[in-house]
């Protein structure tokens, strides 16, 4: 012990006296640089001791907030609960429906058109629709429909866009530039064309404690598309499959149902823009691809670009494991084609709202509880004559108003009155959701419709009412 001090002694007399030869200052030096890089190393340590401690406390707190962060999710999301998805027909526009829509100072308003169906579409918690064409814009002379549209269904109910058609293209590369910029400004949902090459393809739509992913695709190929050449950038964006080949198509759904579980989503639904126009049937295509999309999990199909309703069924996979619903088209929510445009009937006029009441259970299974056919029609009626003033600036009298009624009406072969249209005539447009066919005309004001709007009751049950009640019975578990 007393060896020991007499050592620490002798060491702070070394490092702390003056030397008095070479010897002792090289010692002195020595002994410095040993104290110094000691003292170095345990401060080191000291700094690791404290970073080490810091750094699980703050881990600590962060599992304790994270998982704190977790049950209070837990606690405020619901696990289990009631929603429901309902889908419609397609939004198709041409130009005389647009200009109908345009007041004389070129403000397009399409609101009127969804006056009495917009109840109907905010009853769903997830309310759908197609929507045909790219979106213009004036400024930079893009050809398309008004930027106007989407913000006008998102205020009439629809909560999810569908813009994958064949005719997205149609402007080209700066018509789906414009497309992104409205839907993307307006914070308008959509799905079937993306942003960038990596974003993915699907949405996913929430409601309560119920997941739903969508995916909507429309026929066509890079090359061969709209009747353009796309180039491979622009098809990147956009959702495409070939339907008469689409071997390509299947890998990719398989990825995109499993990604779409992985986010969570309880149910998958594909929307397909496919077909032949005016076509009462699907084709061969068209059943195929329904029955590798029904093999690999999809639960609900939606097909349009028919212009009109072809039949719906229950589809059960080829290992009987699964059921899938299939509507192969679900026909036009609003259009301008009537009877004689391009087919001899008035098919052209109707549609449907077929909605799903969802139920997910505690154990986190969701089943369809209810499939509900709400038939729809496009009611189209001229726009009232304006009575002009006379050269005196006085309105014309009862006898010039007369004549001008007789001019505007004809009579067919049967007798019966019909319209007599040119190219200035104008239309006034409404959705009719045929749920009240007695008191139709009395809600609506409309006079003389309710023949017309029972014939396309009757049509849209002929086409869809039985692949509903299959459903129904196959698919529904209270």
């Amino acid at each position: 012990m007393s060896h020991q001090k007499m050592t620490f002694r002798r060491l702070l007399q070394i490092l702390f006296s003056r030397p008095h030869n070479y010897r002792q200052a090289r010692l002195r030096r020595r002994l410095w640089i040993a104290v110094i890089m000691r003292l170095i190393v345990l401060l080191v340590l000291i700094l690791l001791v404290v970073l080490i401690v810091t750094g699980v406390k703050s881990c600590a707190r962060h599992r304790k907030n994270k998982s704190a962060e977790k049950t209070s999710k837990e606690q405020t999301e619901p696990k289990s609960g009631d929603a429901s998805i309902a889908f419609t027909g397609g939004i198709v526009l041409d130009d005389k429906l647009m200009e109908s829509c345009r007041d004389d100072s070129g403000v397009y308003d399409f609101s009127p058109a969804f006056e009495y169906v917009k109840k109907q579409y905010k009853k769903a918690d997830i309310m759908v629709c197609e929507v045909e064409g790219n979106i213009a814009d004036v400024e930079n002379k893009v050809s398309g429909l008004p930027d106007v549209l989407p913000g006008t269904l998102k205020e009439a109910g629809i909560d999810l866009q569908m813009i994958a058609t064949n005719h997205m293209y149609d402007a080209g590369g700066d018509g789906l530039k414009s497309t992104l910029l409205t839907y993307n400004d307006d914070e308008i949902k959509y799905n079937g064309l993306r942003n960038s090459a990596e974003d993915k393809r699907y949405i996913i739509m929430k409601s309560g404690a119920v997941k739903v992913g969508l995916c909507d695709y429309t026929y066509g190929t890079p090359g061969a598309f709209a009747k353009k050449s796309v180039s491979d950038d622009d098809a990147a964006l956009i959702n495409m499959f070939k339907e008469t080949d689409p071997v390509d198509f299947y890998p990719e759904v398989e990825n995109q149902i499993a990604a779409m579980k992985d986010d969570g989503a309880d149910l998958i639904v594909y929307m397909l823009h496919w077909g032949a126009e005016n076509e009462f049937e699907p084709s061969d295509d068209q059943k195929a691809i329904a029955q590798e999309l029904c093999n690999r999990g999809v639960d609900i199909v939606i097909g349009n670009h028919p212009l009109v309703e072809q039949p719906s069924e229950v589809l059960t996979s080829e290992d009987g494991k699964h059921k899938m619903f299939c509507v192969y088209s679900i026909g036009n929510a609003l259009s301008n084609l009537r009877k004689g445009d391009e087919i001899d009937t008035a098919h052209n006029e109707d549609g449907a709202i077929i909605t799903f009441d969802l139920h997910k259970s505690e154990k986190g299974k969701v089943t369809i509880t209810d499939v509900k056919l709400t038939p729809t029609w496009v009611c189209r009626v001229r726009k009232a004559d304006t009575v002009k003033d006379d050269e005196n600036g006085e309105e014309g009298d009862e006898e010039s108003e007369e004549k001008k009624d007789e001019d505007a009406i004809v009579v067919d072969q049967d007798g019966n009155v019909v319209e007599k249209e040119d190219e200035n005539t104008l239309y006034d447009y409404a959705i009719l959701p045929l749920t009240n066919l007695n008191k139709l005309e009395k809600v609506t004001g409309l006079k003389g419709i309710t023949e017309d709007a029972k014939a396309s009751h009757e049509r849209t049950l002929k086409i869809l009412g039985d692949g509903v009640k299959q459903a129904k019975k196959e698919l529904v578990k209270k």
